[in-house]
């Protein structure tokens, strides 16, 4: 997904500004989804890097594949 993520910032207008502002929201996402639901999810470097490279997208497909591996 980071590639296609890659592929649709540099295909943008602001490509810098667009990936800064999808890197902010993914990370507000996640902080949100752990501050919402305590334990669904476990902040660590692999949470972080999807979060912050995919967006919320990332946050959302973490959360399932969470769910579908327990």
């Amino acid at each position: 997904m980071g590639i296609v993520m890659f592929w649709y910032y540099k295909s943008t207008a602001k490509p810098f500004k667009n990936a800064f502002l999808g890197s902010v929201s993914g990370l507000a996402a996640l902080a949100a989804v752990n501050y919402l639901t305590t334990g669904l999810l476990t902040v660590n470097y692999l949470t972080l890097a999807c979060a912050a490279v995919v967006g919320i997208p990332g946050v959302a497909a973490t959360i399932l594949l969470n769910l579908f591996v327990q």
